[in-house]
């Protein structure tokens, strides 16, 4: 819908615009998420799977009841604990 003065021919010409940025973004986003992965260790690439699953539990969890079991909270444990091996932050 074309905002106050602005002609239809106009707003489908930023429409267009937006729709192309975001397919080169997702692109770029693509690729640098496969650069980055690529150095990745299995050990990393563990961890990070481990991570996503526990906070994606967590988050759901959380989202639907405001409460979190035992069992997503030693995921949330574990996974940090992994994270923090495998990326050597130890401090």
């Amino acid at each position: 819908m074309a905002q106050r003065g602005r002609p239809k021919k106009l707003e489908k010409q930023i429409e267009a615009a937006q729709q192309l940025m975001q397919s080169l973004y997702a692109e770029k986003r693509k690729e640098h998420a496969e650069k980055a992965t690529a150095n990745l260790t299995e050990e990393q690439e563990k961890a990070i799977k481990q991570t996503n699953e526990a906070l994606t539990d967590f988050v759901q969890e959380f989202s639907d009841m405001f409460d979190v079991s035992v069992d997503t909270a030693r995921k949330l444990h574990f996974s940090f604990w992994a994270l923090r091996h495998a990326f050597g932050t130890d401090e």
